[in-house]
């Protein structure tokens, strides 16, 4: 027993040397540990409470555009087989559309041997309206008054031209469908030229008369909002007078031509007595 005494007096006594031997000044206190405590136990109540508020409205967006996509999906699916129709249905038109293009073009090249055939057959030539001119006779009056018409003028037209022209200056020229129309006092004269620019010509000239021998004046001319050469307009001119005042020429020697009025469809001549 006195041995069970003497070994826990020198325990006390050891723990007692290992207890003065810590420095206990670099440890925090209790009021310092409690505050650390109440800190973090604040700081995990916000936490909280903020994941509690957002949740809802990050579960309300994602909700949202979950409908948003189921609501559009069968829209922009329709769109994409419109589209898809649209382009399956569209290309056999398209395609047959080009080739009617085509073919028109070879039969319209084709076909202006065969009109001019029909025509020479049918007692219509170059000359025409020179013979038309040249059987009228003065009434009782000694004068004439006559017409010709836009058919008979184009049908001239056609027989005439060939299609290209070569001027003196050696520019070659080439028009297609040409055409002229006779409305509100005016000649409009119509034609697609291929060389050497491309574009729809429309001259609008206004005829008149001038010491027996019809004048034109140009009104307004049109190139596709191109400038027109001038050599050009100079054909059409060229061209009209050939057919026109050629037919004119063929009046009586007793007459002289002194007026022209454009009417729908046609152009009215008058010739006078002389003297």
């Amino acid at each position: 027993m006195k041995q069970v005494t003497t070994l826990l007096g020198f325990l006390t006594l050891f723990l007692g040397i290992i207890a003065c031997s810590i420095d206990t000044s670099s440890l925090p206190s209790r009021e310092q540990v409690e505050g650390g405590l109440a800190t973090a136990q604040a700081l995990g109540e916000q936490a909280s409470a903020l994941a509690t508020n957002v949740a809802p409205t990050l579960q309300a967006a994602a909700q949202n555009a979950s409908e948003l996509a189921t609501r559009t999906a069968p829209t922009i699916v329709a769109l994409q087989t419109q589209a898809s129709t649209f382009a399956t249905e569209a290309a056999p038109t398209l395609e047959a559309g080009l080739e009617q293009l085509a073919t028109a073009a070879v039969e319209a090249q084709e076909n202006s041997a065969a009109a001019r055939a029909t025509l020479q057959a049918a007692g219509i030539d170059a000359n025409y309206l020179r013979q038309k001119v040249a059987s009228l006779r003065p009434d009782e009056n000694g004068n004439i008054n006559a017409t010709f018409t836009e058919t008979e003028v184009n049908l001239v037209l056609q027989m005439r031209s060939s299609g290209t022209e070569t001027l003196e200056n050696g520019q070659t020229v080439t028009m297609q469908n040409t055409q002229v129309r006779f409305t509100e006092g005016v000649i409009i004269y119509t034609s697609r030229v291929t060389s050497p620019i491309e574009g729809d010509l429309r001259l609008v000239m206004q005829p008149y008369v001038v010491d027996g021998v019809m004048q034109l004046s140009l009104v307004s001319a049109d190139l596709g909002g191109q400038t027109i050469p001038q050599f050009m307009v100079g054909m059409v001119e060229t061209t009209l007078n050939a057919t026109l005042n050629g037919a004119f020429s063929q009046l009586p020697g007793s007459v002289t031509l002194t007026a022209l009025y454009v009417n729908e469809g046609s152009l009215t001549f008058v010739a006078n007595r002389n003297g």
